[in-house]
């Protein structure tokens, strides 16, 4: 039930580079952290995503383990892919050609390191929305089409299995995505996801940001143990987490979360005084001001 707006640049980047160096050293009150964990804590279990993606996860480390036939001692990477059609995607590419050569590369990795078990989690949007939003090229379809056979070692995870992918996270070595946000999920969880993509948290102090196919193989040849985050990092990631979510994000008391329809009792609400919220709305589009708190009473507010 939220909106982001931009000047001059795609809202869906979430650019919040600008305000990131003096918002990092922004300490969150207790109920400002205690309002994320909630927020979190029904998004892991469906109750707040766009749609109802997973609402009974497999979460036992061992059914996971035995499904996917993982092996016992075998270095696990998880990689978690964007639908082929998210625009959070589009145009984020840094170091490869697009998501699906960054998971092509992923795959002849592991081809070519029989020794390590891959598993390529699909985003549960490819197929757990309404069939007009059904993604036409999956990701698993993709990569079987181009590896034939699949290799051993390489699990592929569909959209629809309800495999929990945060305890994928807390099972693998690595955890690498493209330009998901569940990287921030994972960094808030204290995992440190490696991150392929120009996805927003990028850059801000939580993650290892990779930069081409050899850094990535070459990080991968000497990694042997899942990496965590330090209290600091940990820290970062609320704060960038806290202003993405609930200071960027503007929530509009008019519009009804079910159906996203504004409900009026007069016109007269969306006048100059009728709503302070789209008041203030209105006066960052005219002046140019960041997007940034314009759901939240500032200091001066009644």
């Amino acid at each position: 039930d939220t909106l982001m707006f931009s000047h001059a640049r795609p809202a869906t980047e979430v650019p919040l580079d600008d305000i990131w160096p003096t918002e990092e050293h922004r300490r969150l009150s207790n109920v400002e952290t205690g309002t994320l964990a909630t927020f979190l804590n029904f998004w892991a279990r469906s109750k707040n995503t766009p749609f109802p993606y997973n609402t009974t996860p497999v979460s036992a480390p061992e059914a996971i383990h035995a499904e996917l036939e993982l092996r016992f001692g075998a270095p696990l990477i998880v990689a978690y892919t964007n639908t082929s059609w998210d625009i959070a995607v589009i145009d984020r590419d840094v170091g490869f050609g697009s998501m699906f050569d960054w998971l092509f590369e992923l795959v002849d990795y592991a081809r070519r390191n029989p020794d390590i078990d891959l598993v390529i989690r699909a985003h549960p949007a490819e197929k757990m929305v309404p069939r007009a939003l059904q993604s036409r090229t999956p990701v698993g379809k993709e990569i079987r089409a181009r590896f034939r056979p699949l290799p051993a070692n390489i699990r592929i995870v569909e959209g629809d299995n309800p495999i929990s992918s945060y305890t994928l996270a807390e099972m693998a070595q690595v955890n690498i995505l493209y330009a998901s946000r569940f990287g921030l999920e994972l960094a808030l969880r204290g995992i440190r996801p490696w991150i392929a993509g120009a996805v927003t948290y990028r850059g801000k102090g939580f993650t290892l940001d990779l930069e081409s196919a050899d850094h990535m193989t070459g990080l991968l040849d000497t990694t042997s143990s899942n990496q965590r985050l330090t209290e600091t990092e940990i820290e970062l990631a609320q704060r960038f987490a806290y202003l993405w979510f609930f200071r960027y994000e503007v929530r509009l008391p008019l519009l009804h979360p079910a159906d996203k329809r504004f409900v009026l009792n007069s016109f007269r609400e969306l006048a100059p005084g009728g709503d302070q919220t789209i008041d203030k709305l209105c006066d960052a589009i005219v002046t140019g001001k960041r997007f940034v708190d314009i759901s939240t009473p500032s200091p001066g507010d009644a």
